[in-house]
């Protein structure tokens, strides 16, 4: 009888341990450039996006952008499964502002073409230089 209460309570036991434990939400991977299938993209190319980023940016004041001629900004950020862009960060900018102005013209552009990976949309982060030329 003392056996059957104590693996009674052991299995008890056992349950209300397994129950405490939350699953952890598996978190989506975001692909590399070198993990892909097929690399995202902006509807029309490289050169309709570059066309669209010259007609939006407005870069800061500063009082003298020569200094800044042939430096660049370099920022990444995150394409989803539907093209949505998100987690912009800025890796590399010349003086304060430039980072921030070249993240708020990819904000106002249109969805991507998503990455795929083994056949599917996934998320990727892609990684943007621009050099800068004042004329």
């Amino acid at each position: 009888m003392k056996k059957t209460w104590l693996f009674l309570l052991a299995t008890l036991l056992s349950f209300k341990g397994l129950s405490a434990q939350t699953p952890a939400e598996p978190q989506e991977r975001i692909y590399e450039v070198f993990d892909l299938a097929k690399a995202p993209s902006f509807p029309g190319g490289d050169i309709e996006m570059y066309k669209a980023f010259n007609r939006l940016v407005l870069y800061p004041s500063i009082p003298s952008l020569d200094s800044l001629n042939g430096t660049k900004v370099i920022v990444s950020f995150v394409i989803d499964t539907t093209g949505a862009l998100s987690d912009f960060q800025i890796l590399k900018e010349p003086a304060a502002g430039f980072g921030q102005a070249v993240i708020q013209v990819f904000k106002a552009l249109p969805k991507w073409s998503p990455a795929e990976a083994n056949g599917h949309p996934v998320k990727s982060r892609y990684i943007f230089p621009i050099r800068l030329e004042f004329k």
